[in-house]
């Protein structure tokens, strides 16, 4: 009888060890994403906030990711980086986390030199612009993280390859001029598209915000860093200069539903065609006729 009691005592005492012992996942089951808070990601304690493109390794895939052109710069390296190597390129080992209830893959993506219109408006694409977008084994990555659910497009998702990256930026410089013709123009719209892109870029640089525009003066000087030429404020045409929708003035992006139909930018009077042409929010311009041009108004608040 003791002999059964002292065994018995033995088995009470082992139970909550084996309670706490967590199951092992099989090879083929998957691990849900650790939990962590924005501050713990942020610390760079479990993921490094910055890497060179040289420390990656075989764990490695390369992505391409587009936000469909709510981000003004992903707009600007899907056109002139997409050969190059920069682009919209990201970098991850498949990690996720959890941050609240919302799951993000860990990625790394290339930190980008600003660019200015200026570079991009020249008669042949200059060594600035070229060096500024191409990958090197030193090349810095900043941590990102990306919301599969919101992210709009993702797409050719492959293994990581230092020689096969590097070898891209052989064989860019007639892409880049091809490119450079075909944006540079000399319509009556490529100056408000590229006061358009501006504006964008600026609320890309200042933590999604967009540049003072209750005065010309202060919006100017806002922008100019991102055209370096003053000409690009007026019609080529016409030499009127372009008129801000002031109400957007400081805003926040995130206050804005939907920056694809919301004015930012406009020409003063219609063409003689009856066209008017309008820069939005995300940075595209578009010519519109007369009751286009009506619905415009009332959807970008303006009187």
């Amino acid at each position: 009888m003791k002999t059964i009691l002292c065994v018995s005592a033995i088995a009470l005492c082992a139970m909550p060890v084996f309670a706490q012992e967590k199951p092992k996942l099989e090879e083929d089951e998957i691990a849900p994403p650790r939990k962590m808070s924005m501050k713990q990601v942020l610390s760079g304690k479990t993921f490094p906030l910055m890497y060179q493109l040289k420390d990656l390794n075989t764990e490695w895939h390369a992505f391409n990711m587009s936000d469909g052109g709510a981000n003004s710069l992903s707009l600007l390296y899907s056109i002139y980086g997409a050969s190059l190597g920069a682009g919209n390129s990201y970098f991850t080992r498949g990690e996720e986390v959890l941050i609240g209830s919302e799951t993000f893959v860990i990625a790394y993506h290339p930190k980008q030199k600003p660019l200015n219109l200026a570079m991009m408006s020249a008669p042949a694409p200059s060594p600035e612009l070229t060096d500024s977008l191409k990958l090197r084994e030193d090349s810095v990555l900043m941590l990102s993280l990306v919301n599969l659910r919101s992210a709009s497009v993702l797409s050719e998702l492959r293994g990581f390859d230092l020689k096969e990256i590097l070898a891209q930026n052989d064989a860019t410089k007639e892409t880049l001029t091809e490119t450079s013709d075909k944006l540079k123009g000399i319509s009556p719209d490529s100056n408000l598209r590229q006061v358009a892109l501006a504006i964008a870029m600026y609320a890309q640089d200042y933590d999604s915000t967009l540049p003072p525009m209750k005065t010309y003066a202060k919006f100017k000087e806002a922008v100019m860093p991102y055209l370096k030429n003053e000409a690009f404020f007026q019609n080529p045409i016409s030499k009127e200069d372009y008129v801000l929708n002031d109400i957007l003035s400081s805003h926040k992006l995130a206050h804005i539903i939907n920056p694809t139909q919301f004015a930012a930018i406009y020409e003063a009077n219609p063409a003689p065609d009856g066209t008017r042409g309008v820069g939005f929010v995300d940075g595209h311009i578009k010519r519109v006729d007369a009751a286009e041009w009506q619905l415009v108004k009332r959807r970008s608040k303006m009187k």
